[in-house]
Order: C-alpha cells, then sequence, then structure tokens
C-alpha cells in the first residue's frame, strides 16, 4: 500500500465532505464517474451521475445534511481502493421539523481514472453508535 495512494484517498474523502455539507452538487460531480453506484440506507440503488445527483438534490432541497465520519481502515491495491467506517448523519428539516440523527457503517469503492480516484460503489447501512 503506498502512502501517497492512502493520502489521496483521504484527501478525495475530505473535499467530498466538504462539498456534501455545504450541498455543493457541481463540487461532489467531480468524485463521481457514469461507472458510479450509490446504495443508501433503506433507498434504492442510483447509478452514475444524473440518478446520484437526483439523490443528492432530493435530500438537500429536503434538508440541511451534516456527518461526522470516524475512518476504521483504508487500503489501496493497484488502481481500486477501499474506505470503511462509522458515520452520523444528522438532517435538519428546512421546514423546521425535528432534526433526524442516524448512525451508519459506510464502504466506499474507488476506482483511479486519468483524472484521479473517483467513487465506484458507495454503499451504507444503519448501525448502532
Amino acid at each position: 500500500m503506498e502512502n501517497g495512494d492512502v493520502n489521496a484517498i483521504k484527501d478525495v474523502a475530505m473535499a467530498w465532505g466538504r462539498a456534501y455539507a455545504s450541498g455543493d452538487l457541481e463540487a461532489l460531480r467531480r468524485f463521481y464517474s457514469e461507472e458510479s453506484v450509490v446504495i443508501p440506507r433503506r433507498d434504492r440503488k442510483y447509478s452514475g451521475w444524473s440518478e446520484i445527483r437526483q439523490f443528492f438534490e432530493r435530500r438537500f432541497r429536503a434538508a440541511k445534511v451534516r456527518a461526522q465520519s470516524k475512518l476504521e481502515n483504508i487500503q489501496v491495491h493497484g488502481d481500486w481502493a477501499f474506505m470503511q467506517g462509522m458515520t452520523t448523519i444528522t438532517a435538519e428539516p428546512k421546514d423546521g421539523g425535528k432534526p433526524e440523527v442516524e448512525n451508519a457503517r459506510y464502504f466506499i469503492l474507488f476506482k483511479r481514472y486519468v483524472d484521479g480516484w473517483k467513487v465506484y460503489q458507495d454503499m451504507d447501512t444503519p448501525a448502532q453508535a
């Protein structure tokens, strides 16, 4: 495992987190390809950027979303890498409703493209804190 690749994956994750926290769809776009798949907890599978964008648009339209994550494992194997850990997601409804807080385990598979590392598959599932 190369430290440079591990650091690059961590940088991608940090930049993704900033884009997610700000609800910036254009910034999020750079982390996905048309091959990307997102499988959120208790939701359907979203394939390719156009579907993934719809997922984020719906989420950001309904609530201000924050995530605090704890990285538990990251490994790089050639042009593939994975990251797994725990996250606490807080969704504050924009209509003033009660915030929802949920813990989840995540597993993200990254693929190295010519223009850098991108999310190939992102899955999470509800978990105990």
